[in-house]
């Protein structure tokens, strides 16, 4: 039973992890669309051209690098990086905002177990027998 057990935990911390990643990939996507298109340093040829559904979480440097190759301008490359920036920001602060909220809510069933204070949990150790 104990390996049941194991592998039910596992299941559920791998599951909850996958989860917890697409929520935050969703997220960023969308903040990177919104952020994007309202930014008015990008033009919207730019926008039209960058693939915000193959989003991830790229550094600064990371998207500097990729950015250098191609054949924007300068001033285009630091604001692709701001919104870069802002909208991993943004998918972080909604992601653990809804986490917190999860949290919360998990409370209340766990609210409804018993309170066993540690002397009123009987010991498992087994009786000495009476002569």
């Amino acid at each position: 039973m104990g390996s049941v057990r194991g592998a039910t935990q596992n299941l559920a911390s791998a599951v909850g992890t996958a989860l917890a990643g697409a929520l935050l990939v969703a997220i960023l996507v969308l903040s990177l669309g919104r952020a994007a298109m309202e930014h008015p340093e990008l033009p919207d040829d730019v926008v039209q051209e960058l693939d915000l559904t193959d989003a991830s979480f790229m550094s600064n440097d990371q998207l500097a690098s990729a950015l250098h190759d191609t054949s924007l301008p300068e001033e285009t490359v630091a604001a692709a990086i701001e919104v870069n920036e802002q909208a991993r920001l943004e998918a972080l602060r909604r992601g653990l905002l809804i986490y917190a909220g999860v949290a919360l809510l998990a409370m209340f069933p766990a609210s409804r177990l018993p309170q066993y204070r540690p002397h009123e949990v009987p010991d498992p150790s087994p009786m000495p027998e009476r002569e």
